[in-house]
């Protein structure tokens, strides 16, 4: 079942959480796919991005912006070990802790955050908070 898809989008569609049945029915996982497009949909749950993780474990590029993912309250190390850029922009993480558990990631390069309640509430200095970012961050990020 489309073994060779490199890249899907699965935007816009009001997911609110990942069924087990999903990760049975899915076949497997899909070593393939290195994009994901997952925005604006209404997930809840980091077990939801663990589920996604177990489907396409291979994924390099990462959009799950604008859903209601809270603080990240699980452990990532050993998470999508290839995964590259992360797309976070216009979810509820709620403390600087986020970012720590962002460092399991091991291939980070690139981060977008922005639109986090913590992140703009906390220092008002864009440049303040970009600096704060970096330091926390271990991965090493690109500069656009």
């Amino acid at each position: 079942m489309f073994y060779s898809l490199e890249e899907m989008h699965l935007s816009l569609n009001g997911y609110k959480t990942i069924e087990d049945e999903v990760l049975r029915v899915a076949g497997g996982p899909h070593l393939g796919l290195k994009v994901l497009y997952f925005t604006d949909n209404e997930l809840k749950s980091w077990t939801d991005f663990l589920k996604l993780a177990q489907l396409f474990p291979r994924l390099k590029y990462l959009y799950i912006a604008s859903n209601n993912l809270p603080r990240i309250d699980i452990s990532l190390e050993g998470v999508l070990p290839q995964l590259e850029s992360l797309h976070l922009a216009g979810n509820n993480l709620d403390c600087w802790e986020c970012l720590d558990r962002l460092n399991d990631l091991q291939s980070l390069k690139s981060l977008r955050m922005i639109n986090i309640p913590f992140f703009e509430s906390d220092v008002k200095d864009a440049t303040v908070r970009r600096n704060l970012c970096i330091a926390r961050c271990h991965f090493q990020l690109k500069r656009k």
